[in-house]
């Protein structure tokens, strides 16, 4: 039986028995039971390898932390996670390196993600909700994703691609001036415009 273990570019998690191509960690967020019953546990949301030296999980192991699962990176930076320093090491230095810059300041793994968990997350009526932003389409820089009348696109070669839970296909058409909701962080953002390049699902083309 599928599991609430997949994560949309909304943050939120959900049931399909697709697989992802990328896993995620926030934390312990399931109950002995394997139901969902917290968004997060720790400031610290990564994007993890499905393999790693041989590891083998069984997901949602009571007490230990849940395995989240991800279309591809793109939309795990939109949801507000990065990459992992033990797995991902390669990609997690050329993050925080451009990370730096964006902030003009070198920092350690933890202030990262002090930074990207208020980016990501706002408090309402004691409940957690999604952080967004508005700017223009010709501002968003691709491998960004936004949402249009809440449907996730992703932003690749000036066009928009819909997000489904199993690939992308052709999106909407919008102008360059129109503004846009941007649901990847700000921060995550200026990563982007300043080169980094993360993998794409391969229904993208």
């Amino acid at each position: 039986m599928p599991l609430e273990n997949r994560v949309n570019p909304f943050g939120e998690t959900f049931v399909t028995s697709e697989y992802g191509t990328l896993m995620g960690n926030r934390g312990i967020l399931h109950d002995d039971r394997r139901n969902i019953v917290k968004r997060w546990a720790s400031q610290a949301w990564l994007i993890c390898l499905l393999e790693y030296n041989d590891n083998h999980r069984t997901v949602m192991t009571p007490g230990k932390y849940t395995e989240l699962f991800f279309l591809d990176e793109v939309t795990a930076l939109a949801a507000g996670h990065r990459p992992c320093w033990r797995c991902q090491r390669p990609k997690y230095l050329a993050f925080k390196e451009k990370f730096e810059q964006v902030h003009n300041a070198q920092m350690k793994s933890a202030e990262m993600d002090r930074i990207l968990h208020n980016e990501r997350r706002f408090r309402y009526k004691r409940r957690d909700w999604k952080q967004t932003f508005t700017t223009n389409f010709y501002d968003v820089p691709d491998y960004a994703m936004i949402a249009v009348d809440r449907v996730p696109y992703l932003k690749l070669n000036d066009q928009l691609l819909h997000w489904t839970p199993v690939g992308y296909v052709a999106g909407v058409a919008i102008s360059a001036e129109d503004e846009v909701i941007v649901l990847t962080p700000q921060s995550t953002v200026g990563v982007l415009r300043l080169g980094y390049e993360p993998t794409v699902h391969m229904s993208a083309g």
